[in-house]
């Protein structure tokens, strides 16, 4: 991977991050537990656009 796209996909992953951080319950990011759920039901939205963008 070139230093560019490096960049390009830090600075992707970095904006995800606090779209994330900024859609959750802050107490619930004070736990393992909390993250673990944040995690889980971000996966479902994922998994949900990806079914949807198959349909279309």
């Amino acid at each position: 991977m070139t230093p560019e796209l490096q960049q390009a996909l830090n600075t992707h992953v970095q904006a995800i991050a606090q779209i994330l951080y900024d859609d959750s319950d802050p107490k619930a990011i004070q736990t393992l537990e909390g993250v673990m759920l944040i995690s889980d039901v971000w996966r479902e939205k994922k998994e949900g656009r990806i079914l949807l963008d198959e349909i279309r």
